[in-house]
């Protein structure tokens, strides 16, 4: 889509023959990715109620165009989208660095720390030092934990600002260790609170 959108203009009307598994939604705004994993926006009105995981049948229309560096799908035909009737595993792809060619793909970046504010603009710093920019829009509401030195998984979509690969940030979640070591009885349970992993 994207090639052919770049090689016949803006107002073609294009038509997917693939299936596509919604990543994440937010009101005018649809993120996809297809079997292959390629991903892309739908920016309008598709004329359908979708929610994240629901397969959008082959066959839906749209003109390609270059919004801040991204390619979306927009001049929505929506007598071509149909209702769901499947769904697909539309969890994020767990990525350690931004890069341009994941530009529209739903991602985690996990153990991360907030560690600068400007604006709507955020500093993510990993483990490593490694520094990268975290953009907050209406696709999240909560606070962002800026300076508290904790880690956490951050949820987005990769995304351009002149010229610049950031994450959108879609949701924040405090990072757990995984693993649990010397658990030795059959009736124990694993139970997790706030503060980490408790056995009982």
């Amino acid at each position: 889509f994207i090639e052919v959108g770049k090689e016949l203009g803006e107002n073609v009307v294009l038509q997917f023959d693939c299936p596509l598994i919604v990543t994440f939604i937010n009101n005018r705004n649809m993120y996809v990715r297809d079997a292959d994993g390629g991903a892309i926006q739908f920016y309008g009105e598709t004329g359908q109620t979708y929610n994240a995981g629901d397969v959008i049948p082959a066959g839906v229309q749209g003109s390609y165009k270059l919004f801040n560096g991204a390619p979306e799908v927009e001049n929505l035909v929506q007598e071509s989208f149909k209702p769901s009737e499947e769904t697909g595993d539309a969890s994020p792809i767990e990525v350690t660095e931004l890069l341009a060619e994941d530009v529209n793909q739903y991602v985690v970046m996990r153990k991360m720390m907030f560690t600068e504010v400007s604006g709507s603009n955020y500093t993510l710093t990993n483990e490593s030092g490694a520094e990268y920019t975290a953009y907050k829009n209406n696709y999240y509401d909560g606070e962002v934990p800026v300076g508290d030195g904790k880690e956490y998984d951050v949820t987005g979509i990769v995304s351009t600002f002149k010229g610049n690969v950031q994450i959108t940030i879609t949701g924040i979640e405090l990072s757990v260790e995984a693993g649990v070591e010397g658990v030795e009885t059959a009736d124990a349970a694993i139970r997790a609170n706030a503060d980490g992993v408790v056995v009982v």
